[in-house]
């Protein structure tokens, strides 16, 4: 991990001051994680439904390596950070 913003305390470690660019507020539910090799995830809950949604970015020269890639991060957030089985999670 290179970076994380969470718009819920106004941290940004990509920026010199770690202070958020992005507008936020104190208990904001919106966490993004800067990845190695050009990959981005962000983690927020629904303002109107009891769910997390998550947002995958990546950049990879074959369009077949970029889906490899965002798979296998969208598996290891599902399990490694989300924890379904852990917290009850569904879907």
């Amino acid at each position: 991990m290179t970076a994380v913003c969470d718009l819920g305390t106004g941290l940004d470690t990509a920026q010199p001051d770690q202070q958020a660019r992005l507008p936020w507020s104190p208990g904001d539910k919106f966490i993004c994680f800067s990845l190695e090799r050009d990959g981005v995830v962000t983690i927020r809950a629904s303002g109107t439904e009891p769910k997390l949604k998550f947002y995958l970015e990546v950049r990879e020269d074959d369009e077949a390596d970029a889906r490899q890639l965002a798979d296998a991060l969208a598996a290891a957030v599902r399990s490694d950070v989300l924890q379904p089985q852990r917290f009850g999670f569904k879907g």
